[in-house]
């Protein structure tokens, strides 16, 4: 339900679900929980969404909490996490520490893929841009 309500950008309700899911979830799961992450990530994507940048901050944080303690450091499920703290970092104007979760994404990005390959390309466009607001 709650990505059907974001999808409608009901984002009052999506987040109402998101909230309902986690609090089931954290009842029943280890805290580390892949299904965890998954729920703190999309918490943060509402909030990013709505331009609540440090609720949206949060709930990224607690995702890279539990994808570094579950998964190596080149995962590449870490790419996400990283870029999206680093949008959000970008929207607080907080543009080194924006750099280093763009240039975390950048590094796993180049170790799992070709050099011409799509998602490559955007992430070090991304982190270019970056850079240049420093």
């Amino acid at each position: 339900m709650s990505e059907i309500f974001y999808e409608f950008k009901e984002f009052k309700n999506s987040l109402t679900s998101h909230q309902e899911a986690l609090n089931a979830r954290q009842k029943h799961l280890p805290p580390v929980h892949p299904l965890l992450v998954t729920t703190y990530n999309s918490i943060g994507l509402v909030h990013e969404t709505t331009n609540g940048h440090l609720k949206a901050l949060y709930f990224y944080e607690k995702t890279l909490n539990i994808e570094e303690k579950s998964l190596p450091s080149n995962h590449p499920t870490l790419v996400v996490v990283y870029h999206n703290m680093s949008e959000v970092l970008e929207r607080l104007n907080r543009y080194q520490e924006a750099v280093k979760y763009q240039m975390h994404a950048v590094n796993i990005v180049r170790m799992a893929y070709e050099p011409d390959h799509q998602q490559l390309k955007q992430e070090e466009n991304d982190f270019k841009k970056l850079q240049e607001k420093l």
